[in-house]
């Protein structure tokens, strides 16, 4: 059993990532040539600095990173240009904490487990989850899906299966 990675750093950018109320007028620009995940990708990997989008900077890295396709798609639109790219800190650890809060919120895991692995507090996550609709409509990654919470073998049944209802 594949079990979620421990900390909110570990965790991947959600391939189905959306703009959310961290992104930047930027931001949201580039997700409309590339797509939101490869936007975060990019701002993962350059966030904070300046990059001049140049053929052979375009060609090289940005094609390892974002593929070929999404690669030529920044060159032909910011051509030549210096694109100062923001942190994106808050939109990232947004994005990720997604699929964390979705778990909880469909019992596949714990509030307790979730404010591990997010690195925050308990009182956070239970405002996250009670005054936030984080993590609605966001499905589960196959890892916590395929990972049911146990129930404690020393606790006892409160009611028996086989007792009439009174």
């Amino acid at each position: 059993m594949n079990l979620p990675p421990l900390t909110i750093d570990e965790l991947p950018i959600p391939a189905d990532a959306t703009p959310g109320p961290y992104w930047t007028q930027q931001m949201v620009e580039m997700a409309g040539h590339i797509g939101p995940y490869l936007t975060l990708v990019l701002i993962d990997r350059y966030g904070g600095q300046q990059l001049s989008i140049t053929q052979a900077f375009a060609d090289g890295p940005l094609t390892v990173l974002l593929g070929a396709t999404a690669a030529a798609t920044l060159r032909q639109v910011y051509r030549g240009e210096r694109l100062f790219l923001p942190t994106g800190k808050k939109a990232i650890a947004y994005a990720k904490r997604q699929p964390i809060l979705a778990a909880v919120r469909a019992g596949l895991m714990t509030g307790q487990e979730a404010t591990r692995i997010l690195r925050t507090s308990r009182t956070y996550v239970s405002h996250l989850l009670n005054e936030t609709a984080e993590g609605t409509g966001v499905v589960p990654p196959p890892e916590f899906r395929a990972r049911r919470r146990s129930i404690d073998p020393r606790q006892i049944d409160m009611f028996d299966d086989d007792q009439p209802a009174a």
